[in-house]
């Protein structure tokens, strides 16, 4: 099988090969657009090209590969993202990247060591394999080097840009990713790694049109602009990731209303979902801006401003069939 070309290589996959009565799936290479193989078929898993530069598994971990064909990582990945604005983030196992989190895995997994590596005598790993407790450590050691692993920068080189292990991030948006640090909180970095937003939040989001949900310690959401100063302060259970058409859904006294950017309460809080939301601002608020709405239209908006509610109660969900515009 051959991929479609990109950045001058493609991807191509040899034949499944048979064991017994099933079939493994062949391993993956690249080519150029002579035809002529520049790595050899040892993938077993390859991603779509991002900026010239494809992530490759084998052997137990990721890697990057550049339209050369050249590896500009190691594969000591557990995660790999794909490349944004330049960069991208590459997860460590737990072992190189949090001391201070890992030292019951490290145990853990020394432990694991000396067993496997002692020899057999008197049937101790027997009675181990048997009692069940070597496999439930081999379990422990590739579960907890998987959650508890961190993040790193990395460059179109392969270089990685900052020493700092970040155990949760998010894709970089408008130049800026949301970065947390153990013990420190949530933060903004730039594309140079540079903290632009100190690690005030418990966690942020992406920033769409210049602003980002976070989340402060109190576990309540708010919106932030790239200065990092709340726009919209910390004081909402519940929030959409991002404003759409100008209408952020938030959540107050358990129930699901809309704000804009300057937090005006536009859609009340009577809502029991949160799609709702979106789709009385699909449906009707954007409809009455324009001042379009149909006469079915002009039913719900009633229904929304208050002229109807004693036939359909604050607190009832709209029904169904009153979006059969």
């Amino acid at each position: 099988e051959v991929g479609t070309f990109e950045s001058g290589i493609a991807t191509v996959q040899l034949p499944p090969i048979r064991k017994g009565k099933t079939y493994i799936s062949g391993k993956y290479g690249f080519i150029n657009q002579s035809g002529q193989p520049v790595t050899e078929c040892k993938y077993d898993f390859v991603t779509t090209t991002e900026d010239g530069i494809t992530r490759c598994f084998y052997n137990g971990g990721w890697c990057y590969v550049n339209a050369k064909g050249k590896e500009i990582t190691p594969n000591r990945f557990i995660a790999v993202l794909p490349f944004q604005e330049g960069v991208a983030w590459a997860k460590l196992n737990a072992t190189e990247s949090q001391p201070s989190l890992s030292g019951v895995y490290q145990n853990a997994f020394n432990t694991l060591i000396k067993m496997q590596s002692k020899a057999d005598k008197g049937g101790v790993m027997a009675n181990y394999r048997r009692s069940g407790y070597l496999e439930s450590l081999k379990n422990f050691v590739s579960i907890y080097g998987k959650q508890f692993g961190s993040f790193v920068l990395m460059d179109t080189t392969g270089k990685v840009i900052s020493d700092a292990r970040y155990i949760s991030v998010t894709g970089f948006s408008e130049g800026l990713a949301a970065v947390s640090l153990e013990g420190k909180g949530c933060g903004y970095i730039n594309v140079r790694g540079e903290v632009v937003i100190p690690f005030h939040f418990l966690e942020g989001g992406e920033f769409h049109q210049d602003l980002a949900r976070v989340r402060d310690r109190n576990f309540l959401y708010g919106y932030i602009n790239k200065k990092g100063e709340q726009i919209i302060s910390c004081q909402y259970v519940g929030a959409s990731v991002k404003f759409e058409n100008g209408i952020a859904s938030v959540k107050i006294d358990g129930k699901w209303g809309g704000i804009t950017p300057t937090n005006e309460l536009v859609i009340p809080p009577y809502l029991d979902k949160q799609n709702y939301v979106r789709r009385i601002e699909a449906e009707v608020y954007i409809p009455a801006q324009r001042k379009s709405l149909t006469p079915r239209q002009v039913k719900v908006f009633n229904i929304y401003q208050g002229d109807q509610r004693n036939q359909y109660s604050i607190n009832t969900t709209i029904p169904e069939n009153m979006w059969d515009f």
